[in-house]
């Protein structure tokens, strides 16, 4: 404003100057440059000011001076009030023009303040919502309090414990939640209000979830300050650590179980560092030695054995030279007592978790008394292979005595028998007048005896074969041989109605020789005891009884009583009178050859209603009969 009086002298000075080169043309031509910078830099007061001020100093009066011919006309004072009004609009529309930049600049301040909230109101959500991920990502319950136990911020993981949702917590109290004895809610205020007044407190504590599984939790509670430094709230991060405390536990018990196990063993137990210094020790270990733990750890061999004995223990002890074995070797040392023992040991390496070696281990178990009791199992041994060598000696000896006595029946016993069987036919025959009737029936006596004589000694040989012959196994068709021996008894008696009911495919392995005596006799026997039935039926049959097989012979014969069934298979033994031929010998030799095979024979029966003969062929013999079959011809 200051400058508003010196801009219409300026113009004046100019107007003067150039008055030489205008004349008297446009007095006002110079001011109006003047009016528009008054009003630019004065606004409207100033234009009209420099207007006033431009229109004096070009009147009339200071202008006379400068020519005595000027004089003022009306055409002057028509370009003094153009001038005015020109000075008018021009400060009206610099005003204007001002204001309008004014409003321009506030609008434009406005418009960039807003925008500045607006990016500063997204930047405060950008970070509200990072934070709120953050907190959300976390596992552990993270929450806020205020002083009123008031939740103020939730994270989804502590909704997620009581299962509920973040909305429905924040803005409930904390003690909805945090359920418990009395003295614990009293001591969780407590711990928030030395929180609240600027502490930063760790504690403990066991809550239950939403299902009622009690969770432990360790818990950071920090105050939360204002701006003004005032604290009326405090952050909560608790982390869930039952299953650490639960792994925790678990090694602990391991840990237990293991230190019981290390002590309890008898077997002694020591760990060695890559020095060779003792570790640990167990009990049975001291109990050995005859030192406590303590006066071995942090002590190598050198330090505890007697001299002679550490170089053969340091070469059994060597670490390292091969860290990938595990070695087992017998090794002695003197025990506290002074007594020479021996240990097998087992020697191994260990490692940390990044696979360098840090030490070995060692098991060593006390087998002298082992050692002591295999000396004398290998006396015992030579001894008994003597023994045994003498037996088979004593027993080549009697077979070669049986096979004497066997020659010795065959030929020296059957001679006299057929002299005896011959004369007898002959004085029979030949003398039959001259013999009574009662010479006659004693004459028969004699051929019958004598032949039966013969009969037991075939049989008798048969036996002692079946005992002592070489057992030859291979497969064999079980049925064929059976038909056979029905094709061959049938041809004894055509006149009998007898029906044979042989299984087809039964195949075993076995010696033939003696397949052929079991099956002869066993068919015999019942072709036997069924001559008296109008109808006989025998059944030659397999079954399976408690997954072995197991082989029969059945009838509908005379059968026996089974309280005499452990008589059946001894030589010489009858459970029926003369009217069945026999001597006994039969069933016996049966019984030597399924033995012979590793199997089992046993009868089952009953008087007047048929027998059943059971074996089995195996290594493993039966030890109780089987259930009788359900599915047998004669059920």
């Amino acid at each position: 404003m200051l400058l508003t009086p010196l801009l219409p002298a300026g113009a004046a000075l100019s107007r003067v100057m150039c008055h030489g080169a205008l004349g008297a043309i446009s007095p006002f031509l110079t001011f109006y440059p003047a009016v528009v910078l008054a009003a630019l830099l004065a606004g409207f007061p100033g234009g009209l000011m420099a207007t006033a001020l431009s229109a004096c100093l070009a009147s009339y009066q200071w202008s006379v001076p400068l020519g005595a011919s000027f004089s003022v006309t009306s055409v002057d004072r028509l370009e003094t009030v153009v001038f005015l009004v020109s000075g008018i609009f021009l400060s009206v529309l610099v005003e204007v023009m001002l204001r309008a930049r004014v409003r321009a600049e506030k609008a434009e301040v406005r418009a960039r303040c807003a925008a500045e909230r607006e990016q500063a109101a997204l930047t405060i959500q950008r970070e509200r919502n990072f934070l709120r991920q953050v907190i959300d990502a976390a596992p552990g319950n993270i929450f806020v309090l205020d002083a009123s136990g008031q939740l103020c911020l939730v994270n989804e993981a502590m909704a997620r414990f009581y299962g509920t949702s973040v909305k429905e917590m924040e803005g409930k109290s904390i003690h909805e939640y945090l359920q418990g004895p009395k003295e614990v809610t009293d001591r969780l205020q407590e711990e928030n209000r030395a929180v609240i007044a600027g502490r930063i407190l760790g504690s403990e504590l066991s809550i239950p979830d939403a299902g009622g599984r009690v969770h432990h939790f360790e818990s950071v509670k920090s105050p939360v300050y204002e701006d003004d430094g005032s604290c009326d709230k405090l952050l909560v991060v608790s982390n869930d650590v039952t299953e650490r405390r639960q792994a925790e536990q678990a090694l602990k018990q391991n840990q237990e179980l293991l230190n019981s196990i290390i002590s309890g063993t008898p077997d002694a137990i020591y760990v060695k560092d890559t020095a060779g210094k003792y570790l640990l020790l167990n009990d049975a270990a001291e109990r050995i030695i005859g030192k406590k733990a303590g006066q071995f750890l942090g002590r190598s061999d050198r330090e505890l054995f007697p001299r002679q004995e550490v170089p053969a223990i340091l070469r059994e002890n060597r670490i390292g030279h091969d860290p990938a074995e595990v070695e087992l070797f017998e090794d002695t040392m003197t025990d506290a007592q002074g007594k020479r023992r021996t240990f097998l040991t087992t020697r191994g390496p260990l490692y940390d978790l990044q696979g360098n070696l840090t030490g070995s281990f060692g098991i060593a178990r006390d087998i002298t008394e082992q050692k002591l009791a295999e000396e004398e199992f290998h006396k015992l041994n030579e001894e008994l292979d003597n023994r045994v060598a003498e037996r088979t000696e004593q027993l080549e000896l009697a077979v070669k005595e049986q096979e004497a006595f066997s020659y010795s029946v065959s030929h020296d016993l059957r001679s006299p028998l057929r002299h005896i069987n011959s004369y007898a036919a002959i004085l029979r025959e030949e003398q039959s007048a001259q013999i009574s009737d009662e010479g006659r029936e004693l004459l028969d006596r004699i051929c019958k005896a004598s032949s039966k004589m013969g009969n037991l000694i075939d049989d008798l040989l048969e036996l002692a074969r079946t005992s002592r012959a070489p057992l030859n196994e291979e497969p064999i068709d079980l049925s064929r041989i059976a038909t056979i021996s029905s094709l061959m008894l049938r041809q004894t008696d055509k006149g009998r109605r007898v029906e044979f009911l042989i299984a087809e495919g039964i195949q075993v392995l076995g010696d033939k020789t003696l397949m052929r005596i079991v099956m002869d006799n066993l068919l015999s026997n019942a072709w036997k005891y069924t001559v008296q039935e109008k109808i006989a039926l025998i059944e030659v049959g397999m079954e399976l009884m408690d997954g072995q097989e197991v082989f029969y012979v059945s009838d509908n014969g005379t059968g026996f009583d089974m309280q005499y069934k452990d008589k059946l298979f001894g030589p010489f033994q009858r459970l029926h009178g003369a009217e069945f031929e026999g001597n006994g010998i039969g069933l016996a030799t049966v019984k030597r050859a399924i033995e012979r095979h590793g199997g089992t024979i046993w009868a089952e029966g009953e008087v007047g209603n048929g027998a059943t003969f059971y074996f089995t062929l195996g290594k493993e013999a039966l030890s109780y009969p089987p259930q009788l079959r359900q599915n047998s011809a004669f059920s």
